[in-house]
């Protein structure tokens, strides 16, 4: 597949450049309960996985606009089989925050409840 296609794995800071420089957002997937305990300002929470009984189930999620974002979940997996899932649903430019938002936290980077 070609490079407008691909993924591109970003650190917590790359990520903040992004939004302040380039106009990205910010698309949390972590569940309803993550979000709420702590996420990044103006962020977007759209769910990848949910949970069920005693763990997580897929969950689809639909985005009906191809607008410039990246995706970032509590610790990188989910987003990254989120960020897949887009990609073959053809959005190009994507980004994922490898380090999610735990990374972010870590970081010092500014959140909100």
């Amino acid at each position: 597949m070609d490079g407008q296609h691909s993924v591109k794995t970003v650190s917590a800071q790359e990520a903040q450049a992004l939004m302040k420089d380039e106009g990205y957002g910010y698309l949390d997937v972590r569940t309803v309960e993550e979000f709420s305990a702590g996420h990044v300002e103006n962020a977007v929470n759209i769910p990848y996985k949910i949970k069920s009984g005693f763990g997580m189930s897929g969950f689809k999620f639909l985005l009906t606009e191809k607008w410039l974002f990246f995706q970032a979940c509590q610790g990188g997996m989910r987003s990254a089989a989120a960020a897949k899932e887009l990609k073959a649903l053809e959005f190009a430019n994507l980004v994922d925050m490898a380090p999610g938002f735990g990374g972010w936290a870590r970081s010092g980077l500014p959140s909100t409840k």
